[in-house]
């Protein structure tokens, strides 16, 4: 415990929490995976160790930012809006058929749209 009311807990594991006065909460893995929990905005950010951050709203919007400028945003009703770092803007609805690649979090988008995001 800090004198500030911070507190640090070390896990056998390597994960690293850290609990600020503020309600914020930081954990760390090995891995470089850093996950922090915005309390009152009660948001959370993922920053991931290849640099893609991931981002969860109270109203389950999602944001992924990609480090080559690709940001994918999902809203609660499922469509998906793709900014491309062209400046380029793509929506999908959520009747568009799109999938994840096997392990990766990049959208595939569908035929109309591939090629979009090399």
């Amino acid at each position: 415990m800090y004198a500030v009311g911070t507190r640090k807990d070390a896990h056998p594991s390597g994960l690293q929490t850290v609990f600020f006065i503020n309600g914020d909460v930081k954990q760390t893995n090995l891995a470089r995976r850093v996950v922090y929990y915005y309390a009152d905005a009660r948001t959370t950010h993922v920053s991931e160790p290849d640099g893609m951050q991931l981002y969860h709203f109270p109203n389950q919007q999602v944001e992924r930012h990609f480090l080559d400028g690709l940001k994918e945003i999902t809203f609660p009703d499922g469509n998906v809006k793709v900014f491309l770092p062209n400046g380029e803007v793509q929506a999908l609805s959520n009747e568009t058929p799109a999938s994840r690649r096997g392990g990766s979090s990049r959208l595939i988008l569908p035929p109309s749209m591939a090629g979009l995001t090399a």
